[in-house]
């Protein structure tokens, strides 16, 4: 174990970016096997609120019932402030109470047209209680196209009562459910529990993944040397953002500034190498020494399918890794990632008391043998 007192050997973090919906970070001073049960962690163990009961009193649409449960299950509900709710089979009550589930409704019928798209706009709370979480994105479907209509200036005639079953007016970000065609109805009754990933992937709060830390080491002035068809084949084989060239000025050859700009490849741009005199003047490239792991691979393939070795290495950091988490919508990213390292600190805190349990079953044990005359010869018990 890395002594506390030196900073340099413990893991730390580094947030290089958030978003609403991203966040990415830096783990330093780690392994592969720290980096990888954060991944699990956030995978199969953040708990979430998804729908994983459904009562279906009436379906006449054309999906058949455990589709449309599948589909509600997939719908991020809001769980920001999921501490508050207790697993449904660790809670205490008999059955369910407000504690362990969210009940809704979904209602919906096709009444005035030959089709409804009904969406996550149209799952409505059965209760009256405040601050109940909601399916993500939140809102209210008749508030919405009522707000849009009056800003579209729709006709004053337009009956505002028949809102519900109106899906003329495109609601922004709305999940589709199911389509229902005229006279058909929706009637179910929804409800949603606590879970995490392991138990099903409705519970997984977003997706994640991590990269180790890389560095590309280039040899330019071997580059330099290359001769000018075989740089070609290497601009054909990277994308933009990987090199430089010195673009020729067909009046006055290179440019005077000795300034590098990027040039598109073949495949960008048909005329790249318009300007550029293939049979006269050599090609000034410079390699990008932050291209990816994979464009660095294949030039390094290409090099040594041309003969040259050596020329381009990537050296990789195992203890700093790059992270990149995404949210599904239910909660924020960090919030993500701050419960999955409580959840780690919890798992270790719970370790260490039986590791030492084990140590010291194992030292009584060896101290009865010994006194029973048992050799222990051949058996390291690294008692001292």
């Amino acid at each position: 174990m890395a002594n506390s007192n030196d900073k340099s050997k413990i893991h730390q973090i580094e947030i290089t970016s958030l978003t609403d919906d991203i966040i990415t970070f830096v783990l330093y001073n780690s392994n592969y096997g720290m980096a990888n049960a954060i991944r699990r962690i956030i995978l199969s163990e953040v708990p979430t609120l998804a729908i994983d009961i459904v009562n279906v009193y009436e379906n006449t649409s054309a999906f058949h019932d455990e589709f449309i449960a599948h589909r509600l299950g997939l719908i991020p509900i809001d769980s920001r402030n999921i501490k508050q709710y207790e697993f449904r089979e660790l809670c205490k009550c008999r059955e369910t109470c407000s504690k362990c589930t969210i009940q809704y409704i979904l209602e919906v019928q096709c009444k005035n047209r030959d089709k409804l798209e009904v969406t996550h706009y149209d799952i409505e709370f059965t209760g009256n209680e405040p601050n109940i979480p909601m399916p993500i994105p939140q809102g209210n479907k008749k508030k919405m196209n009522k707000n849009n209509i009056i800003n579209n200036d729709v006709n004053d005639n337009y009956n505002m009562n028949n809102l519900d079953n109106d899906d003329n007016i495109k609601l922004e970000n709305a999940i589709p459910i199911v389509s229902i065609a005229k006279n058909q109805m929706l009637k179910m009754k929804l409800i949603a529990t606590k879970g995490i990933g392991k138990m099903h992937a409705k519970w997984i709060p977003g997706n994640v993944s991590y990269r180790i830390d890389h560095k590309v080491i280039i040899k330019h002035n071997l580059i330099d040397k290359l001769p000018r068809e075989h740089k070609l084949l290497i601009i054909n084989n990277l994308t933009n953002d990987c090199y430089t060239i010195q673009k020729e000025n067909k009046n006055n050859g290179y440019n005077d500034n000795n300034r590098y700009d990027n040039v598109n490849g073949y495949d960008d741009d048909e005329n790249a190498y318009d300007d550029i005199d293939i049979t006269k003047k050599d090609i000034q490239l410079k390699l990008n020494e932050n291209m990816s792991v994979v464009m660095a691979q294949n030039c390094i393939d290409l090099l040594n399918e041309l003969g040259y070795k050596d020329i381009i290495k990537v050296v990789f950091d195992e203890t700093k890794f790059h992270f990149k988490v995404e949210t599904i919508g239910s909660m924020p990213p960090e919030q993500i990632v701050e419960m999955a390292m409580e959840i780690l600190e919890d798992k270790l805190r719970s370790l260490e008391p039986k590791i030492k349990a084990s140590f010291y079953s194992i030292e009584e044990v060896a101290t009865q043998l010994k006194e029973q005359g048992v050799s222990l010869y051949g058996i390291d018990l690294d008692l001292d």
